[in-house]
């Protein structure tokens, strides 16, 4: 006689599966053919206006020999390789669309590294101010990442292994939530801590020059790395709210002060006065707070990264420092019409 196998073992347990929403394709293909056409509109505008009112301006009071392309002209061309990712040798063969005289290599080069930052934050800053025109209030997040510099290793050696590095730099960016708009793009050295509170000061007055005047900043999302008091407070003062999660061990302290009965009334009403503390206190129930919150929409920024480095690549393909800034100023400007 055969026995009976126990159906408690061999039964499989049902787990209910949670269904995505389905993706809207025919939405996101036009959304994607759209940016196109505001790239191509872009191009366009920078094409049509007066070249020989821009000359002259340019080369008013200037020494040595006059410009022979204006600025407009030579961010239009940029923003073609940033775009496609080509050399300065091609692009320089495709002015030949634009242009009669066609611009040299080295001319292009070096018009590309020395172009004022203030010329293209000027333009950005409209395009940033035009894609928040509609909103009343904008959440941000904030996020950094690492890039390569000129795609390539550098060797280390360390005492007596070798080892194989990346020489890389970081960027930090602060996005608005709903639009993906590059509100503050900086280039960092690798060392350097983004969420430092003086460097944070500039960096939110940064972003808030690049939005509409009568649109204000009511939450910014970022990762642990931001939790510092220093940081709260200023994003308190600024009527921003902050929010980050707590490092741990804040949060446990946080929860013995509340739930011990030695602790005396002055020395926990001295806890909270501090608001790194008071918050601390609402994270120990993590989950009603991520709620209550909506600490969730801070994932937005991944998918953010994911599509900047696949649209500009990985890497800089600059050398010297102040070529990479100049570098990622073109491509926060191409990503920002991209979204107009």
């Amino acid at each position: 006689m055969i026995a009976s196998r126990d159906k408690t073992t061999t039964r499989k347990s049902k787990t209910k599966k949670t269904r995505r929403t389905p993706i809207d394709w025919k939405s996101y293909n036009r959304e994607l053919v759209k940016r196109g056409k505001n790239i191509a509109n872009a191009l366009k505008s920078l094409k049509s206006y007066n070249e020989d009112e821009e000359l002259e301006m340019m080369n008013k009071c200037k020494n040595g020999s006059p410009f022979v392309y204006t600025d407009r002209f030579i961010i239009l061309l940029v923003i073609i390789k940033v775009i496609t990712g080509l050399s300065y040798r091609i692009i320089e063969g495709l002015g030949s669309l634009f242009s009669d005289k066609v611009i040299s290599y080295s001319q292009l080069c070096r018009r590309t590294n020395k172009m004022p930052q203030a010329i293209i934050d000027n333009i950005n800053r409209k395009v940033t101010k035009a894609i928040t025109k509609a909103i009343d209030t904008i959440d941000v997040i904030m996020d950094g990442t690492g890039i390569m510099v000129n795609n390539t290793y550098v060797w280390v050696d360390e005492k007596t292994n070798t080892a194989r590095r990346r020489n890389w730099k970081k960027l930090h960016f602060v996005i608005d939530r709903k639009s993906k708009a590059i509100l503050f793009l900086e280039v960092m050295d690798k060392n350097k801590n983004e969420a430092e509170n003086e460097n944070m000061r500039d960096t939110m007055l940064d972003a808030l020059e690049n939005i509409d005047d009568d649109i204000s900043i009511t939450r910014a999302f970022g990762d642990g790395l931001y939790d510092s008091n220093d940081n709260f407070d200023m994003f308190d003062q600024a009527g921003i709210e902050l929010v980050t999660r707590i490092r741990e061990p804040t949060v446990n302290i946080a929860k013995s002060k509340t739930n011990s009965s030695i602790i005396s009334d002055w020395e926990l009403r001295r806890f909270k006065a501090n608001l790194r503390n008071r918050i601390a206190i609402k994270q120990i129930d993590w989950k009603r707070y991520v709620k209550e919150h909506q600490y969730g929409l801070r994932g937005g920024v991944e998918g953010f990264i994911g599509a900047f480095k696949r649209l500009f690549r990985e890497y800089a393909y600059s050398k010297k420092d102040e070529n990479i800034v100049t570098e990622f100023k073109f491509k926060q400007l191409t990503w920002n019409i991209m979204r107009l």
